[in-house]
């Protein structure tokens, strides 16, 4: 069995981690094949070119949608994959006209990592074009695509409403959790970033609308008005860094409050934190919740998407309504004031994901979704398998 993914590849967030540890795990299997197309030259062809993949780049930084569509129907026939799995809108547009072109009956899967949304903050003629991409991309999903996978039960409710023609299946993410706990800390983040003995509340996000950080600044001004030495960490990149910036000069908290550029090594530093925060308006199975919950943290989410089918309130984690920075203040007192209440979070979290969410079950249902065309799990909808 030929498997191609396709993904842009420009970033290395959620979903590209997600999608290389499964290349990983897919290339474990004996009777599979697989292979990769990015659309960028950046750390994700650095990683397979690390581990030894076969990949190819077609960059749409030199090239227009045509010129990548001739190379892609140039890869389909020379690679000859029996399924197709793209992530995003892109790739699945130029991913199912490919494959019409080339005339190649291929199986065409199409990973659904969160909610489709334009952001406000686009000028005006990005907006336009984000949205008719994401009616494209809808369109694709309800009528060319074959099997349609989502990572949450939520996106797998918002996107079964289209009735798609193709089949619409759960597949969470998940973390090689052997590989994750394996990894040696060479330094000590405490240090490099100068927080001592400040109880140090940190996330890993794009600068981005959908993720809320303004929340979390927001709690950092609420924090300062009580007597517990505190850091907030934020890091990531992203459009929106400017406004953050403000933001924080704006609310005094220059001294309490950094952001923090993109790490690519960011594990032993969520190691390190006291407490890992997510405060985003909508997610779909978050990589980095996972990693920090696998690592033992206690994890403190806005109850939206995928995280509150993730955590149980007061058993794995702490949940808190979405834009109420004073119930995310109190939450995150509670883990400073409650070590063994904190203690108890981060080792049910690590449960939690050891059961429900290793790299080698969903690797499992992914195989037998390839193989079969259905997954060994229960649903609750009519149109999954």
């Amino acid at each position: 069995m030929r498997v191609l993914h396709i993904i842009s590849g420009d970033l290395w967030a959620g979903a590209e981690v997600q999608v290389f540890n499964t290349l990983l795990a897919l290339r474990r299997e004996e009777d599979v094949q697989v292979a990769c197309v990015l659309f960028n030259h950046a750390i994700f062809e650095k990683k397979l070119k690390e581990h030894g993949f076969q990949y190819f780049v077609v960059d749409e930084a030199r090239y227009n949608s045509i010129s990548m569509l001739v190379q892609l129907v140039c890869i389909l026939r020379e690679y000859k994959p029996d399924i197709l799995h793209v992530h995003r809108n892109k790739e699945h547009f130029l991913g199912v006209l490919s494959e019409l072109v080339c005339d190649r009956k291929v199986r065409i899967f199409r990973t659904v990592h969160g909610l489709g949304t334009v952001p406000n903050s686009l000028p005006l003629v990005k907006r336009i074009r984000s949205t008719f991409a994401l009616k494209i991309d809808l369109m694709l999903i309800k009528y060319a695509t074959n099997t349609i996978i989502t990572v949450s039960r939520d996106l797998q409710g918002t996107y079964g409403l289209l009735h798609p023609k193709g089949k619409i299946v759960l597949v969470n993410n998940s973390v090689d959790i052997i590989s994750l706990r394996s990894e040696s800390v060479q330094w000590d983040p405490r240090a490099k970033f100068g927080i001592g003995n400040n109880f140090w509340i940190g996330t890993a996000v794009r600068l981005v609308e959908v993720k809320n950080i303004p929340m979390l600044i927001r709690t950092g001004k609420e924090l300062s008005h009580l007597a517990v030495p505190f850091h907030i960490s934020i890091f990531g990149d992203g459009p929106l860094r400017q406004h953050l910036e403000g933001l924080i000069a704006t609310l005094n908290l220059q001294s309490s409050v950094s952001l923090q550029p993109f790490e690519r090594q960011i594990l032993p530093i969520i190691r390190s934190f006291d407490v890992f925060v997510l405060c985003s308006h909508h997610e779909g199975m978050p990589m980095s919740l996972l990693e920090a919950m696998a690592l033992g943290k206690p994890v403190v989410c806005t109850a939206v998407g995928g995280m509150k089918e993730i955590i149980r309130h007061n058993e794995n984690g702490l949940l808190v309504p979405n834009e109420d920075h004073v119930a995310l203040a109190d939450c995150l007192m509670q883990i400073h004031d409650k070590l063994d209440f904190a203690q108890s979070l981060g080792k049910e979290a690590q449960r939690t994901v050891e059961k429900s969410f290793s790299l080698t079950q969903a690797t499992s249902q992914l195989v037998a979704l390839y193989r079969y065309g259905t997954v060994p799990v229960k649903t609750n909808s009519s149109h999954l398998t």
